[in-house]
């Protein structure tokens, strides 16, 4: 049971960390071949273009679990009875919104697969695995949106 909290607490973190870090070595190594040994990576850029994108999905995640994304905080101190009823009502949209780009992005992912069996122009992975961060992000955006509304119906201290 610890490492399941351990892991709800960090999950997002630790990727986000891991692909920071493969981005780094991969924009490294290129700039190494490129300038010492005159030669290229052509999988690199690539690579390192993928690897930031599903940064940003979870990053994204990471901002709703923290309750730290860009809010208009105007509302709160017009409204300052409502702040409750109004953060239900701004997450339970926001839910609503992650789960129509989830399907929106399962149906996707599924065409690009097994329709139009897309590759990557130079590492040749099915699109569709670069595409799956759209369905995967969101439904991680989801779960986060839940677990803050009921942290937030409990009154929990953690709200901000």
């Amino acid at each position: 049971m610890n490492i399941l909290k351990k892991l709800d607490r960090h999950f997002e973190e630790y990727f986000v960390i891991g692909a920071f870090s493969m981005m780094i070595i991969f924009v490294s190594l290129q700039v190494f071949f490129r300038y010492v040994l005159n030669s290229s990576l052509i999988w690199s850029e690539e690579l390192t273009r993928y690897l930031f994108i599903w940064q940003i999905f979870f990053g994204a995640s990471l901002s709703i679990r923290d309750d730290s994304h860009l809010k208009v905080d105007i509302i709160y101190m017009v409204f300052p009875k409502y702040t409750k009823a109004i953060k239900i009502i701004s997450y339970s949209l926001f839910l609503v919104f992650s789960l129509v780009v989830f399907w929106q992005g399962l149906q996707l992912v599924q065409s690009i697969l097994f329709v139009k069996k897309q590759l990557t122009p130079t590492m040749g992975i099915p699109m569709g695995v670069v595409y799956s961060i759209l369905p995967l992000g969101t439904l991680l955006m989801s779960i986060r949106l839940v677990q803050r509304i009921v942290k937030t119906l409990k009154g929990s201290q953690e709200e901000s």
